[in-house]
C-alpha cells in the first residue's frame, strides 16, 4: 500500500496527537510531522508543502512511521533528526548533549560586544560545559563573518568525552576545529590557564526536586546538563566560586541560570565580591548574569 505525502502527514498527526493528548496543539503535532518527512526525504518543509500528491513508497512510509513512533514517545525532534539550529546554523546534537535553546543565544550576543569593547587585540576565552559546542562556535562564527581584527585563543572543557566528541565535530564542520581547544574537565579541574578575559557558560541549573514535572521530552537529555541540586545552584556556585582565580582583572564571566533564580543569583555575587549585571530574555524574564571582578 503507498500513500500520498499529505495523507502521511495526516496519519503523522493523529499518531503525535494520540499519544500526547492534549499536551500538545494540533498545529505543532503537525508541525512535527512535517519537520520529520522533510528530514526523510531531504527536502525543506516548503519544498514538501508543494509535494503533497507525491506517493511515498513502501520503505518510505516505514522508516516515517518508526520517526513518528520516537516523537509520540516524547523523544525530541533534534534527536531523531541529529540536528538543531542555533544562531542561524544548524549543529549536530546526540542525547549525550543539551539540546540548544534560542534564550542562549543572549550569551553569544553579549560575548560579541565584550570582545568589541576591549582594546587588546588578543583576547583568551573559555567555555565550561561546552556540550555541542553551539555556544563557542557562534561566537567564533559570527566574529568571523563581521572580519572581526581580534585574536581568539579559545579552550572548551566539558566532564563528558562523549559531549567532547560532539563539539569536536561540529567544530570539524565549521572548520574551526584549528581555533578551538578541547579538554576534558570537571569545570576547572584540568584548566591550568589563569588568564581569561571572558568565561562562558550554561551550568545545569534546574532543581533536582523538579525533575518530575517537567516535559517528558526532557528525560531524554542529559540529566547532568540539567539537574543542579536541591536548588539548581550546586555548579553555579562552583563556577562563581573558581571563576575569579581565572580571569584578569577586567575579566568578565557570562552565566545562564534559571528565570527564578534572580535573587540567589544577586546574593551569590555579594557574596563573591563581583560586580553583577543581569540580562533579561525576549520573554523579559531574568536569563543572563555577567558578572566582573571590578567596575568597569
Amino acid at each position: 500500500m503507498t500513500i500520498t505525502i499529505r495523507e502521511a502527514i495526516l496519519e503523522g498527526v493523529g499518531s503525535i496527537k494520540l499519544c500526547h493528548s492534549s499536551s500538545l496543539t494540533l498545529q505543532s503535532a503537525r508541525l512535527d510531522a512535517e519537520v520529520l518527512l522533510a528530514y526523510l526525504l531531504g527536502c525543506s518543509r516548503h519544498q514538501l508543502i508543494c509535494r503533497f500528491d507525491e506517493k511515498l513508497n513502501r520503505e518510505q512510509l516505514n522508516n516515517f512511521r518508526q520517526l513518528i513512533n520516537g516523537r509520540a514517545k516524547s523523544q525530541p525532534i533534534a534527536y531523531i533528526t541529529g540536528k538543531k539550529e542555533f544562531y542561524g546554523r544548524d549543529f549536530l546534537v546526540t542525547p549525550a548533549v543539551l539540546i540548544p535553546r534560542p534564550e542562549t543565544e543572549m550569551i553569544v550576543d553579549r560575548a560579541i560586544e565584550i570582545i568589541a569593547e576591549r582594546k587588546k587585540e588578543t583576547l583568551n576565552v573559555l567555555e565550561l560545559g561546552v556540550g555541542s559546542g553551539c555556544i563557542i562556535l557562534s561566537l567564533l562564527l559570527e566574529l568571523r563573518e563581521k572580519k572581526s581584527r581580534k585574536k581568539i585563543k579559545v579552550i572548551a572543557c566539558d566532564a563528558s568525552e562523549c559531549a567532547l566528541d560532539v563539539a569536536r565535530k561540529n567544530a570539524q564542520t565549521f572548520s574551526l576545529s584549528n581555533q578551538v581547544e578541547f579538554i576534558i574537565s570537571d569545570w576547572f579541574s584540568e584548566i591550568k590557564s589563569r588568564d581569561f578575559d571572558l568565561i562562558l557558560s550554561n551550568p545545569p541549573y534546574v532543581e533536582s526536586g523538579q525533575a518530575q514535572f517537567l516535559a517528558k521530552d526532557l528525560s531524554y537529555e542529559p540529566q547532568s546538563a540539567l539537574f543542579a541540586g536541591l536548588d539548581g545552584l550546586d555548579d553555579i556556585r562552583k563556577i562563581l566560586a573558581e571563576s575569579k582565580n581565572y580571569l584578569v582583572d577586567d575579566g568578565t564571566l557570562l552565566l545562564e541560570f534559571g528565570s527564578c533564580q534572580k535573587e540567589a543569583i544577586k546574593a551569590l555575587a555579594k557574596e563573591h565580591s563581583y560586580q553583577l549585571i543581569l540580562h533579561n530574555d525576549l520573554a523579559r524574564l531574568p536569563r543572563m548574569a555577567e558578572f566582573a571582578i571590578s567596575e568597569r
